[in-house]
């Protein structure tokens, strides 16, 4: 069993609670797993991919959709990735039935055409899961970690 996000405040066991707050450690531990958590298709939410890594190599090979230099050129934070992964799996809830799988992802690389920001990066409404427990949600955004530091760093040098 993986998980997502740290257990909330007041779940830990007793056993967790050592001197110097070595539980709360663990609790962080949890959330950097995300990466090696199974995850849901972005097609096919019945098929289920061993790791988000997994899941992001599959979707650039068969879907040729690279989800992570998408999140790069957007520049998603946290918030960015759930809302980006929300739209998809609401996308494709609602159209699954109706579009084959080719004109299914045309139909969600749309908005991202041309390096576009659509404006539902800034609709909260998205910040509520489609799928609960999503390890695919913080995906984008902890793969960039760092990145922008890396860069900022490197332009004033």
């Amino acid at each position: 069993i993986s998980a997502c996000a740290p257990r909330r405040a007041g779940t830990m066991s007793d056993s967790d609670e050592e001197p110097g707050g070595q539980g709360q450690d663990q609790d962080w531990d949890d959330w950097d797993d995300t990466a090696a958590a199974a995850t849901r298709d972005i097609l096919e939410h019945e098929m289920s991919h061993e790791s988000v890594d997994v899941c992001l190599r599959h979707c650039a090979t068969n879907y040729k959709w690279d989800l992570m230099a998408l999140a790069k050129s957007l520049k998603l934070d946290i918030y960015g990735s759930i809302r980006v992964v929300t739209w998809i799996r609401r996308q494709v809830a609602a159209k699954r039935s109706e579009l084959e799988d080719d004109a299914l992802i045309e139909h969600l690389k749309a908005p991202f055409k041309d390096g576009a920001r659509p404006a539902f990066l800034e609709d909260d409404d998205l910040l509520f899961p489609y799928l609960p427990d999503d390890p695919l949600l913080s995906a984008l955004a902890l793969e960039l970690g760092g990145d922008e530091e890396d860069e900022e760093e490197g332009g004033a040098a």
